[in-house]
């Protein structure tokens, strides 16, 4: 999901009330003013240095701290896909398929590229939707990519070697469509960023091309995962039976 502006709001309220210097100046000030008597007078000038340090972010630094709170947030983001990216690692591995490897180490780069791409452009019209597409074609590679594993450990538990076999296949079939998906998304991100820095995405009309091309990925991958529910649906079906 591309990013949210409460989320980056909610990054810069942190950075301004959440620091030691704001709070080390304000509880000074507010100390000084308990005590009161030749305290005071300091007291009001810590109380009044505490404001400023809360008001100068927000008025004339707020550009820059909006692009350091975007910063955060893109950071802390790409830190926690990247801690889940990395948990999958070794049941990726148990495949022993330098495809599965090749496909999760990409996903990682194009999860970064993404956020990269939509702090860049957070403002610019009609980046959004395009990210947020882009964003849901990167998850369904993800899924899909998750479920060939499920295929792949559920083909080894199978009794027959035609019944494994055909399981091993589809799990083929479906690598080999997450790899032309991921290439997809990676051409449309091209497109995008071209886009982007051309200043092109202005109207609707300007981008409805980049959005039908990333709905064509899109719908590739749903009907990959359309077919490995029908083949799970068989699967269980045959282990009732």
């Amino acid at each position: 999901m591309a990013f949210s502006k409460l989320q980056i709001y909610g990054r810069m309220a942190r950075r301004v009330f959440g620091s030691v210097g704001f709070w080390g100046t304000a509880l000074g000030g507010a100390f000084c003013l308990m005590v009161d008597g030749y305290l005071a007078l300091p007291g009001y000038g810590l109380c009044a240095l505490a404001a400023w340090k809360a008001i100068k972010p927000l008025t004339i630094g707020r550009n820059q701290l909006f692009t350091k709170a975007l910063s955060d947030v893109r950071k802390q983001r790409q830190k926690r896909h990247t801690k889940y990216l990395r948990k999958l690692l070794p049941n990726i591995r148990k495949d022993r398929d330098p495809r599965t490897t090749k496909i999760l180490k990409d996903l990682e780069r194009i999860h970064e590229r993404m956020l990269r791409l939509e702090s860049e452009h957070i403002d610019m019209l009609g980046m959004s939707s395009l990210l947020i597409q882009a964003n849901e074609l990167y998850d369904s590679c993800l899924e899909s990519l998750e479920r060939s594993i499920q295929l792949w450990a559920g083909a080894s538990e199978m009794a027959t070697d035609e019944a494994r076999n055909k399981l091993l296949a589809e799990r083929d079939k479906t690598v080999i469509t997450v790899e032309k998906s991921i290439g997809h998304l990676d051409t449309s991100l091209d497109h995008i960023q071209t886009a982007a820095l051309k200043a092109a995405v202005t109207e609707d009309s300007n981008h409805q091309q980049l959005r039908d091309e990333l709905q064509i990925g899109l719908d590739v991958a749903r009907s990959v995962e359309e077919r490995i529910d029908e083949i799970e649906r068989v699967y269980e079906d045959s282990e009732r039976s």
